[in-house]
């Protein structure tokens, strides 16, 4: 009866541990540092201190936190590993533009078009109709300026301004 009184009287303390333990979780695997693992931390810290007692089990239940992540860690690497996050919707395909089907890069050398971003260097530039990641020779170039094709190497496309005279 006396444990039964002790887990009821902690219920939120736990709820937050555990929400504040998946939301960790959910930030190991998503990109960057943001929402999700900012209040993971902080609502487990808030269901540490909640729950009361010495500094002896707050530190143990704050061990217990770490233990739970350490062991879900190797999983959420191994699970990037495999490429899994490319195939969620987290990652955002509509931002990444690639290499067009119909176009054959090598043929683009001495071709003209306008750039679809700013390049600092890298961005995207329109050529022959097509979007394409393009990357200057190391300058900015703002967004609508003709640039012209000065090489492509592998996958890499590199444009420079086309001067007006």
């Amino acid at each position: 009866m006396e444990l039964w009184s002790l887990v009821a009287s902690n219920v939120p303390a736990l709820l937050c541990m555990i929400v504040g333990v998946i939301l960790v979780i959910v930030e190991m695997v998503l990109p960057g540092f943001g929402i999700p693992g900012i209040t993971g931390i902080v609502l487990l810290i808030l269901g540490i201190l909640v729950t009361g007692g010495t500094v002896g089990q707050m530190l143990a239940l704050a061990g217990i936190a770490l233990v739970l992540l350490l062991i879900a860690l190797p999983f959420c690497l191994r699970g990037i590993a495999k490429g899994k996050l490319d195939k969620t919707p987290v990652v955002l395909d509509a931002v990444s533009v690639a290499k067009p089907a119909g176009v054959k890069l090598e043929n683009l050398t001495g071709k003209t078009g306008v750039t679809h971003t700013m390049l600092r260097p890298a961005g995207i530039a329109v050529v022959e109709g097509e979007k394409l990641n393009v990357v200057s020779n190391g300058e900015f170039i703002p967004q609508g300026v003709q640039v012209r094709v000065d090489r492509v190497e592998g996958n890499r496309i590199v444009v420079s301004p086309v001067e007006k005279g």
